[in-house]
């Protein structure tokens, strides 16, 4: 039995992470630990619903894969395209709806790459033109988020819109958990039920559902070759004090 599925059986035996063996060393704390984002989604429906982001959102689910994930992801870039075409390297797919078979919160995560960050405030502006205003990193060095306040209704997919310049901690991040994900159907089965139990285990409680989830995140970027200061870099921002 390998370390990552030895740690998603501890976990559903009810035992310590520190019975995982092969996992990062985190401080103790980060079993109570969230990430900034996660509170953000919990207080969101995602952009193009009929709130606004910044709406209420009363409890947590993840479905089973949607086939249309990937539709609603290119429909998604294509709206965004045309204002970032001569600054953005890629608009990459990210988060759980972008590994194929991997149940997931059904909102599309999606990221705007530029070269750097002098093109950061000026994909920031033309953003502010469709009614995407930033909202500053939310705790997560190198990736901005955004609030739509536009119209209410825009008939887009829910989503998550974020800016990252190429390189940076924040966009290596998400893609080296999606990269893993996508390489290791197993573990992505793993944390598929992982994030299932834990969001009926805490349907209305999105600190204690993304608390559950940061050792088997961290391990997946140990195993990507992040090292022990990007690894504690990541957890600080991770950590809801």
């Amino acid at each position: 039995m390998g370390p990552c599925k030895s740690y998603y059986v501890a976990q559903e035996c009810g035992l310590h992470a520190a019975t995982w063996e092969g996992r990062p060393k985190t401080s103790s704390a980060t079993a109570r630990s969230t990430r900034r984002i996660g509170w953000c989604w919990a207080t969101t429906l995602g952009i193009g619903s009929n709130d606004l982001l910044g709406g209420s959102m009363k409890i947590i689910v993840v479905t089973d894969y949607d086939q249309a994930w990937p539709v609603a992801f290119d429909r998604l870039r294509a709206h965004y395209l045309p204002s970032v075409h001569d600054l953005a390297v890629a608009i990459e797919h990210v988060g759980s709806t972008s590994v194929p078979g991997l149940a997931a919160k059904p909102i599309i995560d999606m990221n705007i790459v530029v070269p750097s960050d002098v093109e950061v405030s000026i994909v920031i502006e033309r953003l502010a033109v469709q009614g995407l205003v930033h909202v500053g990193n939310l705790g997560v060095e190198g990736r901005e988020a955004f609030n739509y306040q536009g119209p209410p209704t825009r008939g887009l997919p829910p989503h998550h819109l974020y800016l990252s310049p190429q390189g940076s901690l924040g966009l290596a991040n998400q893609l080296a958990v999606r990269d893993y994900l996508r390489m290791h159907p197993e573990t992505a089965e793993a944390y598929g039920d992982l994030k299932r139990k834990l969001a009926n285990q805490f349907p209305h409680d999105i600190e204690s559902y993304v608390a559950g989830k940061t050792e088997l995140i961290l391990w997946i970027l140990q195993q990507q070759g992040f090292s022990a200061e990007h690894l504690a870099t990541i957890e600080r921002a991770n950590r809801r004090e």
